[in-house]
């Protein structure tokens, strides 16, 4: 089933038998023309819900979810849901964060983040995830000091690259030297040019599908034929998926701490084997996204610029295949951002080529 012409995402849907609505936040395409969603009610609570093909909408009680029951015994502050997949709440009191998974899932999870956790403290970086165990379908994961980079001002911004550049140079000269496996039973994942070329297919195959922006038939035609390039261009070279990365690097998993200099990578589930240029190539894409929505100011984006391309030239990363990645990240972004309906302008501008 493929959506309704009318069926768009909405900034907004009902809250049944409340008298209220949702706002709606980020939203995922979901099989059989469906939306996942995911936003605030009046009270400023995360809530999940979702919208069926026809547009009709359903918005799920405050920390309840049928695919993730231990969300609703779990204490803390809900401030992630997608629908299905995964929640993850703070508990103050304890000093961390727990991730909700599907049962069964998360000491695997958590096992296969323990090598990336350990080459990036080694290297010098702060995670969350280093060292609590996981059992059952939760993973807690202690809280680490720090803003996110695109919330600092222009001296601890500064400061934070520095410490990047500083931790990254050490992490990736390691990182071309791990073992394919992390444990005899949880073996690392190999991401190859050919999966991240298909992972952007199918987001392209996604929003000509939902058409969120309502775009013209020429902006479509042109933003289809520059995704069909970049994915042949990625894969028509590929290298060896040999180093350590964590495959999902941008700004809003970077926590920077003024006082201690440290700065921390959060979220280091999705660890795999990769070229070397994918993390470092995904981070500048969204460096130059959040300068384009005015999350970060343009001086800031070419200092990050520099400091990348200073790290490419130390670790002997390949300018072309960098480039490569950093195109697949661009479309990738705005068909993701595409999805996110206070974010509509914007994302139409950047698919449109904008900068």
């Amino acid at each position: 089933m493929t959506p309704s012409a009318t069926h768009r995402v909405p900034l907004e849907i009902p809250i049944p038998d409340a008298g209220c609505t949702l706002a709606i936040e980020r939203a995922w395409p979901a099989p059989n023309g469906a939306l996942v969603v995911e936003g605030t009610d009046p009270v400023g609570r995360c809530r999940a819900g979702s919208i069926d093909a026809e547009g009709i909408a359903t918005v799920t009680p405050h920390r309840h979810d049928t695919r993730l029951p231990g969300l609703s015994s779990t204490r803390g502050t809900l401030l992630v849901h997608r629908l299905g997949k995964r929640a993850v709440l703070r508990d103050d009191e304890a000093g961390r964060y727990v991730k909700v998974t599907r049962p069964g899932k998360a000491a695997r999870i958590h096992q296969a983040t323990r090598p990336l956790a350990g080459a990036l403290s080694s290297a010098g970086f702060e995670t969350a995830d280093e060292s609590l165990d996981a059992s059952g379908d939760l993973i807690h994961a202690r809280a680490v000091a720090g803003s996110l980079i695109a919330h600092l001002d222009p001296d601890a911004w500064g400061l934070a690259l520095a410490a990047f550049e500083r931790s990254w140079g050490s992490f990736a000269t390691k990182a071309v030297h791990v073992p394919r496996a992390s444990s005899p039973t949880t073996p690392l994942a190999t991401h190859t040019a050919a999966d991240e070329a298909s992972i952007l297919a199918a987001w392209l195959d996604k929003l000509r599908a939902f058409d969120p922006l309502r775009l013209s038939a020429a902006t479509t035609r042109l933003f289809v034929e520059r995704v069909e390039r970049s994915c042949q261009e990625l894969t028509a070279d590929a290298r060896r998926a040999g180093a350590l990365a964590h495959r999902d690097l941008h700004d809003g998993q970077l926590l920077f701490d003024p006082d201690s200099r440290r700065l921390a990578v959060l979220d280091l589930d999705t660890a795999a084997l990769t070229e070397p240029e994918l993390d470092l190539a995904n981070l500048l894409a969204h460096l130059d996204f959040a300068a384009f929505t005015g999350s970060i100011s343009r001086p800031m984006r070419d200092q990050a610029h520099a400091m990348i391309e200073r790290l490419q030239l130390a670790v002997g990363g390949d300018p072309e295949r960098f480039a490569c990645y950093r195109t697949t990240a661009e479309h990738r972004i705005a068909c993701v951002w595409a999805f996110r309906p206070r974010s509509h302008d914007r994302a139409t501008a950047w698919l449109a080529g904008e900068r």
